[in-house]
């Protein structure tokens, strides 16, 4: 199995990384292993993989083979994954590692809906804006394997690869094995640093994925965009997409308007809450279109032009996790452009209450120095300003299941 026949990152220039390769042999055995380190000069990512080569003049059975291990000091960490299950896939884990083996896994001969392959590790204060954190994420669409081994003293050691269940692959005379590879991603900014370095590389060094048992950077090579889940409600689409905006770019991520009431629920949602969700991937329908109230299909309208309007800054900008749903009621991201002259804030709310109470949504990424304009209202806020105050939002909620969309441009 050679390096060329996985998928892979790359380089489109010679200078835009370098690669060490330290080889350890096993006189024994007659099989050497060749262990591959590339650093990228202007990206927070190096990636790692192994090479097997026999020697001898006898097969060998590889029974275990990572495709990196990684040791780090004592100290407090976070172990951030993406579990899950049919229709409910990428649902953000985070806990606290303790002394003995923590593992997450797939058996089932897919990435699968229950373990993404991928995992963060991060100092316990680390939150979406600020703190260090360590991404690995294996560009792998099989069986995998994630073991976090934390030892008496507090040091951890981090290994991933292929699964070693059932794994038997004969090594024939002349052989050689290659693993998967494995792009590891530093961000001493939060986990909004770590997912922006993840959506660039995947988008520009890695793509070229169905339902969402296989959403993973080793079909993401094949195809720049899957779909995430078969679950079309908005309410359940908020943690998937926002679980898996974790790793991956939002190009990748197709979603859907669909029925209501929901197909797999029966939950009742308003067209508006649908877009929004929907929105905020690459969007699409998947219902009749001749089934809708007049009012549904002048939304969709507006919906269609709003998002061929804005396509661009969704799929391409830099996107920010604001609230998470698995926190909050409140559910907020947003997008901005690269030279931040635009931006563009969804806001949710899951559940009314009787007494809505105001609510600050603190903006992030913008120009402090920049005056943005509010186009639906033509209100006129500071960049900082909306990072530092945020937006306050009136309380008028009286339902369930409400969404906000606001588009802000630099004024001239």
């Amino acid at each position: 199995m050679s390096k060329r026949s996985l998928p892979q990152t790359y380089v489109e220039d010679e200078d835009e990384a370098q690669t060490l390769i330290v080889t350890l042999r096993d006189a024994t055995l007659g099989v050497t292993l060749e262990l591959a380190y590339t650093i990228y000069r202007d990206r927070p990512v190096i990636t790692r993989s192994a090479r097997l080569i026999n020697h001898s003049e006898q097969a060998v059975d590889l029974e275990k083979v990572a495709s990196m291990q990684m040791d780090l000091p004592t100290q407090p960490l976070d172990a951030i994954s993406l579990p899950g299950s049919y229709a409910r896939e990428r649902q953000l884990s985070r806990e606290r590692l303790h002394r003995g083996v923590t593992q997450f896994e797939s058996r089932r001969g897919a990435s699968s809906h229950h373990m993404n392959p991928f995992v963060a590790l991060a100092d316990p204060n680390t939150n979406e804006f600020q703190g260090n954190v360590l991404g690995a994420l294996l560009i792998y669409s099989g069986n995998h394997q994630v073991s976090l081994e934390r030892d008496p003293i507090g040091q951890t050691r981090l290994t991933m690869g292929i699964n070693e269940y059932n794994f038997d692959w004969r090594l024939a005379a002349g052989d050689s094995f290659q693993t998967p590879e494995v792009a590891m991603v530093y961000s001493t900014t939060g986990l909004n640093g770590m997912s922006q370095t993840y959506h660039d590389l995947l988008r520009d060094r890695v793509a070229r994925s169905g339902g969402g048992g296989r959403f993973d950077a080793g079909l993401i090579y094949y195809m720049p965009q899957s779909w995430p889940s078969d679950n079309n409600d908005p309410i359940e689409r908020l943690k998937i997409q926002y679980g898996t905006s974790l790793v991956y770019p939002i190009s990748a991520i197709t979603a859907h308007v669909g029925t209501s009431p929901d197909e797999l629920l029966g939950r009742s949602t308003s067209m508006k809450m649908r877009g929004a969700v929907a929105m905020s991937g690459t969007l699409g329908y998947e219902l009749d279109a001749a089934q809708l109230s007049d009012a549904d299909k002048q939304a969709v309208i507006r919906q269609v032009a709003f998002y061929k309007q804005h396509r661009e800054l969704v799929q391409y900008g830099t996107f920010y996790r604001l609230e998470s749903p698995f926190e909050s009621n409140t559910v907020a991201w947003m997008f901005v452009s690269p030279d931040q002259k635009e931006a563009l804030l969804f806001t949710f709310v899951i559940l009314g209450a009787v007494q809505p109470e105001p609510h600050i949504t603190k903006l992030a990424g913008l120009d402090p120095q920049q005056t943005y304009v509010e186009t639906d209202t033509n209100k006129m806020y500071g960049g900082d300003e909306l990072m530092q105050l945020g937006l306050y939002t009136t309380p008028v909620q009286t339902s369930d299941f409400t969404a906000q969309v606001h588009y802000f441009k630099a004024k001239d």
